[in-house]
């Protein structure tokens, strides 16, 4: 006879979570929908009853619009989460999609640092640093010492999680890298995605889907200040324009389609937009930037899709 299965998860941990959904007016439907999960699995984190993965964790929050630490405490809290979850695994893209809230390397990061001072039994405000690298004299370390810093950092992960980790610290620099780059060249592509007040000519192009449910991310942001109507997924409203994302490629390119042909005819607005599809849609950024291929001057895409 099978044994029961171990109670795992949090009842405070689950009620933040439920209430965080509640306020969305999210179903848990919706929930275990956007991070690729069942409804029993959701059911039973909300109950306290079962503690998602890491991986999980960054989907709920980033689908709830939330900080990962608003729902599941601490950073040492994190750490105790358990590696992998037997029910349904998220989509391939789905660390595309939590890197569009949370920059991925950031958390990989932050995380490998809470790991080094939990075992290490320093302050969590103390700075993570190498016991076999000299103190450096200058503020800022040398090549070696930040070199052996993330190593350092890496090797008080588990072993099953340093490959990842790496992966993540290398795109977060990548990226630090190319946005340096660009500033130094004077690159003006607007990051439209991060946008939070409008000119009066301006509009919000923002990812939706077709039950209008604009609960996290550019769509909540685009609900909550810029006028979209809630129940509505596609067309203009208030400041805003919405997309539909989440109805498949062919719907996608339609209503990019649609959206091209209504910049056109309102030469006096300036459309920004958002890098839709590239969240919980699950799209590469390739994938959809080639859509914009004819957008007129008055549409301004953000870096994501970067085409002239």
């Amino acid at each position: 006879m099978a044994s029961a299965s171990k109670k795992t998860g949090d009842e405070e941990v689950g009620r933040r979570i439920a209430e965080r959904r509640g306020g969305l007016r999210m179903s848990r439907e919706d929930l275990a929908r956007s991070i690729g999960a069942s409804y029993a699995m959701v059911a039973q984190i909300e109950t306290g009853w079962r503690m998602p993965s890491y991986e999980k964790q960054l989907l709920i929050a980033k689908s709830l619009g939330a900080r990962l630490d608003e729902l599941f405490g601490e950073d040492d809290d994190l750490l105790e989460a358990p590696l992998d979850d037997s029910a349904s695994s998220p989509p391939a893209s789905a660390p595309a999609q939590v890197s569009e809230a949370f920059p991925l390397g950031e958390l990989s990061a932050k995380k490998a640092s809470g790991c080094a001072r939990k075992r290490q039994g320093v302050s969590a405000t103390s700075t993570l640093s190498a016991p076999s690298a000299p103190p450096s004299t200058s503020a800022r370390p040398t090549f070696d010492e930040a070199v052996e810093r993330a190593a350092a950092a890496l090797r008080d992960l588990p072993p099953s999680r340093r490959l990842d980790a790496l992966a993540r610290l290398q795109l977060s620099v990548t990226r630090e890298v190319v946005d340096e780059e660009r500033r130094q060249t004077g690159y003006q592509r607007e990051r439209s995605g991060w946008i939070t007040e409008l000119k009066p000519d301006e509009v919000f192009v923002f990812g939706s889907n077709a039950e209008g449910r604009h609960g996290a991310g550019a769509a909540r942001t685009a609900y909550e200040k810029f006028g979209a109507e809630w129940g509505s997924g596609s067309g203009p409203h208030g400041q805003s324009y919405a997309i539909d994302t989440m109805s498949g490629l062919g719907v996608l390119r339609d209503e990019v389609a649609t959206f091209l042909r209504y910049a056109r005819r309102h030469p006096q607005l300036r459309f920004l937009v958002t890098p839709i599809g590239t969240g919980v849609a699950g799209y590469r950024a390739d994938e959809i930037a080639y859509l914009f291929e004819d957008a007129p001057e008055n549409v301004v895409l953000p870096a994501e899709f970067a085409l002239r």
